[in-house]
């Protein structure tokens, strides 16, 4: 795929073949980067093709605020996520609003043209999956909202999968990072990329899972108090806010709440805060800094016990054996 990048006010895009040396450390291990510079920024564009997918992870270093313009002659199946700060993005036929960090949709365009605007000045990812039809089809039987999305992509019908905000789970979080961090042997790099990448997928197949091709829509309030809640969870992953809790310190009522925060997350309030505590331990154990008694405490288990039970029936082995490996 040939794709043109041009700025509405005209802006000369030079490539480049020279990357900046703060951009080195954003290298995805395996893929082909090319690299632009301009009066409004420099940007990073990276590309690895793999079976049944490509993933595009781009780094935009804004200097002035720009709109920016996206052309190419084919059709493009996109998982995409802003996935540091925040643009306003637009599709052939598909209009997204201002898409918070690490929200996601999955796209479809027959033909690209499409334009982001960035407001603020600052630095910008964007981390893309384009997975083939073939391979979004094998579970359309499942999940009946990916059903109809991909009978749009057959008639070549611009379409988007949710048409709504929604956000990574912990676990799709997760699951980027992994990929985006991945430094081990290049040879092997196709085949961790097509894990996760499959992963991904069905995360965010369970994330959607139980949503009806009508989905609910939000007033703006109900979704401000459930990211406003999300927001809570995250700063203080030592406490387990109750929902009544939450619904008090956000202004709403627990119905309310609970409503919209699955509507926008993709699970419950509880599932959400113990995704994001067993990531933390995770990635805790991992670092080997703490022990897993403190790992404990500081994800909101004073009971050694029962944080063992709840990492093994999430990660489905003890914390010990990875504290181990750490």
């Amino acid at each position: 795929m040939e794709l043109q990048i041009i700025s509405r006010k005209g802006d000369e895009i030079f490539l480049s073949d020279r990357m900046l040396p703060e951009y080195k450390r954003y290298l995805l291990v395996g893929s082909t980067p090319v690299a632009t510079v301009s009066d409004f920024g420099d940007m990073l564009f990276q590309h690895f093709a793999g079976e049944g997918f490509d993933i595009w992870y781009s780094v935009y270093g804004i200097r002035s605020p720009v709109t920016l313009i996206a052309r190419a002659d084919a059709a493009v199946l996109e998982l995409h996520i802003p996935f540091r700060n925040q643009m306003t993005a637009k599709w052939d036929g598909i209009i997204h609003e201002e898409m918070a960090e690490k929200q996601f949709d999955l796209s479809f365009t027959p033909f690209v043209h499409n334009q982001a605007t960035f407001r603020q000045t600052g630095e910008y990812h964007t981390f893309d999956v384009h997975y083939h039809k073939e391979t979004l089809q094998q579970f359309a039987p499942y999940f009946p909202l990916l059903a109809e999305f991909l009978e749009k992509v057959e008639k070549r019908i611009p379409a988007s999968l949710l048409g709504s905000t929604r956000f990574l789970s912990p676990e799709m979080v997760r699951v980027v990072n992994e990929m985006l961090q991945y430094d081990f042997l290049e040879s092997l790099a196709p085949a961790f990329y097509e894990s996760k990448a499959m992963e991904l997928l069905i995360l965010m197949l369970r994330n959607i899972s139980g949503i009806q091709p009508s989905v609910e829509k939000f007033s703006r309030s109900s979704l401000g108090y459930a990211q406003a809640a999300r927001d809570l969870i995250l700063s203080d992953l030592e406490h387990q806010y109750t929902a009544s809790e939450l619904a008090r310190k956000t202004g709403t009522n627990v119905y309310t709440l609970k409503t919209t925060f699955r509507g926008l997350f993709g699970c419950s309030l509880f599932r959400y805060g113990e995704q994001a505590r067993m990531e933390m331990a995770r990635q805790l154990l991992l670092e080997g800094k703490n022990t897993v008694s403190e790992i404990a405490w500081l994800t909101g288990y004073p009971d050694v016990q029962n944080f063992s039970t709840a990492f093994k029936r999430h990660f489905h082995h003890r914390p010990t054996e990875i504290h181990r490996k750490g």
